[in-house]
């Protein structure tokens, strides 16, 4: 009798791990991002992004900025498979460059070449997911500026045109609503088409 229960039990353990491999459970979904991460530009061809509507409109009001659009949604907060989105600013020797970095040891680097930290953005993720676009980031050294757009298009226009090199794609967010969306330019990143 007890080597009976011992096999059943051997059997209802075996059917249920065969089971379990046949359907893992879901893994955990990546909350919606809900932050977006506006681009604005001004009349010098600098770009700032902000995740701030309050820094926008003042960078608007204040600093002659013009709003392009949002570039993309990010996470107000770690969620799974995202890294924090540092954003710094170095403004010596006459360039402004406002550089992002989801890379600590960049960001170090970084604050050791004069660079100032600000704050995190927010949240990008590591590695792509299903509904989510890249973010590349270049940089001009000509202009000493970082740039970055979602659009391969516009990062085409901007090593073609403008001198910037690729660095790589800075990370993922997910797509913004399309009516609010960065129209990418097709002529040059430091002009505004009409």
């Amino acid at each position: 009798m007890r080597t009976a229960l011992v096999s059943t039990a051997a059997l209802v353990f075996a059917v249920a791990l065969m089971a379990a491999a046949k359907n893992p459970p879901p893994a955990p979904k990546t909350p919606p991002a809900n932050v977006p991460l506006y681009r604005l530009m001004n009349r010098n061809g600098d770009h700032f992004y902000t995740a701030s509507a309050s820094e926008r409109d003042r960078a608007i009001k204040g600093d002659g900025y013009t709003l392009e659009g949002v570039m993309g949604l990010i996470w107000s907060t770690q969620v799974p498979g995202s890294e924090a989105l540092y954003r710094l600013y170095n403004g010596s020797n006459g360039h402004h460059d406002h550089f992002y970095t989801a890379n600590p040891k960049e960001r170090q680097e970084a604050l050791r070449d004069g660079y100032k930290d600000e704050r995190v953005a927010g949240y990008i993720l590591k590695t792509q997911l299903p509904g989510t676009i890249p973010v590349y980031r270049l940089y001009s050294p000509g202009t000493v500026e970082h740039f970055y757009t979602a659009s391969e298009k516009e990062r085409e226009v901007a090593e073609k045109n403008d001198g910037f090199r690729n660095e790589g794609i800075l990370g993922y967010v997910a797509p913004p609503p399309p009516s609010k969306s960065v129209k990418p330019l097709a002529a040059s990143i430091h002009r505004r088409e009409r």
